[in-house]
């Protein structure tokens, strides 16, 4: 039985990292996109005259534009005050890993989990990050600072590999 266990305590740079990767994921990206687009053609419709709209309904207009721009400027500022406040508030995590499952424990709390839990597990550079089934926005991170030595980690991800599908983001 494969038994791996290990420490972490995140900084600041961990949460803001896993904060954008989980937020910015692939769907979201595409919707970015196609709400951009769909701005910029009513801003552009609007200005040019292509849209000939009563000045009572303009409101309804520009109003989902403007939401779109303010969450487009907002979202990365507040990704960065929650990756401080989870920074400042993070205590030393310890993680034990099993074939049965991960127990994570950090303060008083301790958290068990299946492997059927997770859906699976983004690589990223320099983090693990955990996805729960049932709840795509909700994840646990391993920052690859954690593992003492190389050798650590590739038993880390081999224990992975047995267990659930690691879908890598840039160069290991």
């Amino acid at each position: 039985m494969a038994r791996i266990q290990f420490q972490s305590k995140p900084q600041y740079e961990d949460y803001v990292t896993v904060n954008k990767a989980v937020t910015f994921n692939p769907p979201t990206v595409v919707l970015i996109i196609v709400m951009g687009i769909i701005s910029a053609a009513t801003f552009l419709g609007l200005i040019l005259g292509w849209l000939s709209v009563e000045s009572s309904r303009l409101l309804l207009y520009i109003l989902p534009p403007a939401m779109f721009i303010f969450f487009m400027l907002y979202t990365p500022v507040n990704l960065r005050r929650r990756a401080r406040q989870m920074a400042n508030q993070a205590d030393e995590i310890f993680w034990r890993l099993s074939n049965r499952g991960v127990t994570i424990d950090e303060g008083e709390e301790s958290l068990k989990y299946k492997w059927e839990t997770f859906s699976h597990v983004q690589e990223l550079p320099n983090q693990y990050i955990f996805f729960f089934k049932a709840n795509r926005a909700a994840f646990v991170f391993v920052p690859k600072t954690a593992f003492e030595s190389q050798d650590k980690e590739e038993a880390f991800r081999d224990l992975l590999l047995t267990q659930l599908e690691i879908k890598s983001q840039g160069p290991r």
